[in-house]
């Protein structure tokens, strides 16, 4: 490419754009020099060959009237490439449409990956658009253009980096004006989540508020999303989702290698020099930097090239003028603020270039430390009647009282009031431990000394136990009195008390006691399965979260995820289990089978040829099963209501 063709189609474009407002001399001399930019496109103009090159000098030559531009459009009209579906579009490379995935013989547009040249297609597209507008106005081909454009968003309001979102958002703007979108647009659109009972929610666009932005947030990210549209105008429906990954090999992979990265080093290989680059570090939650002490880094000089920074929930990012073939690392450290159980083993970073993200690199490192970490080793209060750690010292105590100073008042605080303070650390000066039993001293030494630099523990506070102290006549407790639950016990009853079950599911406890062992009824009322009663058995063992509970179904029931025994086919009690999920999660996958069998994953392997080959036999079969009945040589109990 030949770097002082955009250069200078840029140049032409700025001067054409600002001539209307400078007067005087310094009007004649941009004129002069917009006129010599003009007269050097317009001789290079038969050796372009790169559709980039061709979309811009073109844009710039249809600006300016040039006598040319009728050469310029029609070499830019035989550059174009087609997709798929006759959406026109220009790159050097064809770029792939989005993949599709059939479940069920039904067709569900995946998401879209980065492909090599993204950036240059997005903006010479969008040059190629305004060039069309301007000589034609709004005909097909400027509407297959749009499509094209609107397909190839990566994020929320904006394409794939900077410079190619500021010109499609152009392009997309001139041609909304000409085809009078805002003065028709008046549509009503209704979203439905099947696996998500009761979802529906209704919005409203209308043309006095064209550029608000509509967003939902989906509560369980399972299944399908039904979208309808009814009215007029035109309007972008865009799904953005985000999730979490622990595993290299699950992570993103760009389709050209243009970074390496490792923890606290990164480097780019080709070329020997990169453009501005954006590093994005994940932190754990509970945990932050300070936004002056990212500035102190920058300013600091450890890297030439860092050039600003940023902090934001969860996330630190440092912006770089440049990347070098050469080594570089530096590091900072995020400070706890908040008492949080960090329940992830991994976590993620990226480095990408800040005007072609789709040049990246993401990397997974490793987070045990944290993760071996429990929320009842953080928490900042020994007052939790269930907690393992401490409920087991309560006799220990009861004398506990903790002497805070503050900037404006002294006062004598108990135990209940220390949570309350220790989340406003500005407004301590020091604090003086008056009386305090042996465990909860470890625990404000480990948990007040590290967080947060506006505490500071006086070494020379006076410090006595009332471990072991009894009054006269009184029995010391004895050890083994109290049975301290566990922590499957501590999990299990907090999933169940928040359990939010769909008007479908209803749970069941044999002993009330006994919340590990229970059922859980499931009625579907609509589907294959719909007015059928199945009952799971749940069992959660000792290792409950960090294992799934052991889940069957006890219902005979004729289904391509449920063998005869009872196995249940869920990823969430197998490999995609994580200690973050609860018995809703898994109330909700379950529900989801009867709405939507997947084929493509069976234990039942007679059920699921049958719905891949012949929707209407399974349903028959179904219901012969439901009512009770053979299908084929097994027979099955009547499970209708």
């Amino acid at each position: 490419m030949n770097n002082n063709v955009p250069l200078t189609s840029h140049l032409v474009i700025t001067l054409q754009e600002v001539l209307p407002l400078v007067q005087g001399g310094l009007k004649t001399q941009a004129a002069a020099a917009a006129l010599k930019a003009v007269r050097y496109l317009e001789q290079v103009l038969s050796t372009l060959s790169d559709p980039y090159e061709i979309a811009i000098t073109t844009y710039a030559l249809t600006l300016t009237e040039s006598s040319r531009k009728n050469s310029a459009f029609n070499l830019l009209h035989k550059t174009r490439r087609q997709g798929i579906d006759g959406q026109l579009y220009w790159s050097r490379e064809p770029i792939p449409d989005n993949n599709i995935k059939y479940e069920n013989q039904r067709p569900f547009l995946k998401h879209r990956e980065y492909q090599e040249g993204d950036s240059l297609a997005v903006e010479a597209t969008s040059f190629a658009l305004m060039v069309y507008l301007i000589r034609d106005g709004v005909t097909m081909i400027p509407e297959t253009i749009v499509q094209w454009l609107t397909s190839v968003r990566m994020s929320n309001n904006g394409f794939i980096s900077t410079i190619d979102t500021v010109i499609a958002l152009q392009a997309l703007t001139e041609y909304s004006f000409r085809a009078r979108i805002k003065d028709i647009t008046n549509m009503d659109i209704t979203m439905e989540l099947p696996s998500s009972a009761g979802f529906r929610e209704n919005m409203h666009i209308t043309n006095k508020t064209p550029s608000e932005i509509h967003s939902l947030e989906i509560p369980n990210v399972w299944g399908h999303a039904n979208v309808i549209a009814r009215g007029s105008g035109q309007a972008i429906l865009q799904m953005d989702i985000s999730y979490g990954v622990d595993s290299q090999t699950l992570a993103e992979a760009p389709k050209k290698k243009s970074f390496e990265l490792e923890i606290r080093e990164w480097v780019r290989d080709h070329p020997v020099m990169s453009g501005a680059a954006v590093l994005e570090v994940e932190i754990p939650t509970g945990y932050h930097l300070i936004e002056s002490e990212a500035t102190k880094i920058v300013q600091s000089g450890v890297l030439p090239t860092l050039q600003d920074a940023r902090t934001i929930e969860g996330k630190t990012i440092w912006f770089f003028d440049h990347i070098t073939s050469e080594w570089s690392c530096f590091n900072h450290t995020v400070r706890r603020w908040f008492p949080v159980a960090n329940m992830t083993l991994y976590r993620q970073a990226f480095l990408y270039d800040a005007f072609a993200r789709e040049h990246f690199v993401q990397t997974i490192f490793n987070s045990t430390p944290l993760y071996i970490m429990s929320i009842c080793e953080v928490c900042g209060s020994y007052q939790c009647p269930y907690c393992p750690f401490y409920s087991d010292a309560n006799h220990r105590t009861n004398n506990i009282l903790v002497c805070y100073v503050d900037k404006h008042t002294q006062a004598l605080l108990y135990p209940r009031q220390i949570s309350e303070y220790l989340l406003v650390p500005s407004r301590l000066v020091f604090l003086s431990v008056v009386l305090l039993s042996a465990s909860f001293l470890e625990h404000v030494f480990v948990q007040l000394s590290t967080p947060s630099p506006y505490f500071s523990l006086l070494k020379g506070a006076m410090i006595s136990s009332s471990s072991g102290q009894k009054k006269d006549g009184e029995a010391s407790p004895k050890a083994g009195n109290q049975k301290k639950a566990s922590a499957a016990q501590l999990r299990i009853t907090k999933d169940i008390n928040e359990l939010n079950l769909p008007k479908t599911c209803n749970t069941e406890f044999p002993d009330p006691d006994d919340l590990l062992n229970f059922k859980l009824v499931i009625c579907p009322d609509e589907g294959f399965y719909r007015g059928g009663r199945f009952i799971f058995s749940f069992k959660v063992g000792p290792n409950y979260p960090h294992e799934p509970p052991k889940v069957k179904c006890e219902t005979a029931v004729y289904h391509p995820n449920i063998d005869l025994e009872g196995n249940v086919c869920l990823n969430i009690l197998r490999e995609d289990w994580k200690p973050v999920l609860t018995i809703n999660s898994i109330v909700y996958g379950l529900q989801y089978l009867f709405l939507e069998p997947n084929p493509e994953d069976p234990l039942n392997k007679d059920a699921a040829e049958v719905l891949q080959n012949n929707r209407r036999l399974f349903e028959q079969n179904v219901q012969k099963a439901m009512r009770g009945g053979y299908v084929g040589a097994v027979y099955f109990e009547r499970c209708l209501k």
